[in-house]
């Protein structure tokens, strides 16, 4: 494979997907419609449309500006929309977030006295409630005496 010339095209080809409509790039299957509904597209590797195995419940702290969250123009599937201005500042920026089974649920920050201090947008499960006191512990471990300021806060943090 050499470099394409700006411009131009590598063509496109429909989804095997009889119910589907939409042109994918070449030797791409469009995984459209996961859940059906036919409104978000995802493409992915020819032959590559199994699911993968349920890693179970889980929950991590992502930092301000990751590109988890912040590589996505449509972010529906994986932050309410009633969260997002909670989280992402005007500019889009992301703040830190919670997450919790491929979920946006809330946003963290580092207190001035080292704390971990979470907002959620639901109360959590016990299990989840658990998982979510691990990773705050292991953050407070690594980080030490260090307090971390964003440059740049997301608008939950400035409450």
């Amino acid at each position: 494979m050499g470099h394409e010339s700006p411009g131009r095209s590598l063509g496109t080809r429909r989804c095997d997907r009889q119910s589907c409509s939409r042109r994918t790039p070449p030797n791409h299957c469009c995984a459209c419609c996961f859940d059906g509904s036919g409104s978000n597209t995802g493409f992915v590797a020819a032959g590559n449309t199994a699911l993968p195995d349920d890693p179970g419940p889980w929950v991590r702290l992502l930092p301000g500006l990751d590109p988890t969250a912040m590589g996505w123009k449509e972010r529906d599937w994986y932050v309410a929309p009633e969260l997002t201005p909670r989280v992402f500042d005007r500019s889009s920026n992301i703040g830190p977030t919670v997450w919790a089974d491929g979920q946006v649920i809330g946003g963290w920050i580092q207190q001035p006295d080292g704390q971990i201090a979470v907002e959620l947008e639901r109360p959590l499960d016990r299990v989840h409630q658990a998982l979510l006191d691990d990773v705050i512990d292991e953050l407070r471990s690594s980080l030490g005496d260090v307090v971390v300021r964003p440059r740049f806060p997301a608008p939950a943090q400035r409450d």
